[in-house]
């Protein structure tokens, strides 16, 4: 499955409500001819943002069920599996009490 962005593309299982999300970046279908380096610059320098800020995701997706947004879940980055090609993030909790907030913070690597 993969998002409708022209150039962030997101990848993931629909049919398991997408435990991983695969995140990376390529040019445009229009835009096509941008250098390799630009790709390699921004998937890179996207990859190092997420890890300094310890960036979790609340997730919803449109159109995975019906057409409305269901929630899917609280992300992290999944260091392993991560590089400065793509973003792999793992679901780490599938509910969200908004009255709870400070819960999130537990959740981060």
């Amino acid at each position: 499955h993969r998002s409708y962005h022209p150039s962030w593309h997101n990848e993931g299982n629909p049919d398991s409500l997408f435990p991983t999300i695969t995140e990376y970046w390529t040019p445009a279908s229009d835009t096509l001819n941008v250098a390799e380096e630009i790709t390699q610059l921004t998937n890179r320098q996207h990859y190092f943002t997420v890890k300094r800020t310890n960036e979790l995701r609340i997730t919803f997706m449109k159109n995975v069920i019906d057409t409305g947004y269901v929630f899917l879940g609280v992300y992290r980055i999944d260091d392993e599996k991560s590089d400065s090609t793509r973003i792999v993030w793992n679901r780490v909790a599938e509910q969200l009490d908004l009255s709870q907030l400070d819960y999130l913070e537990q959740l981060r690597n």
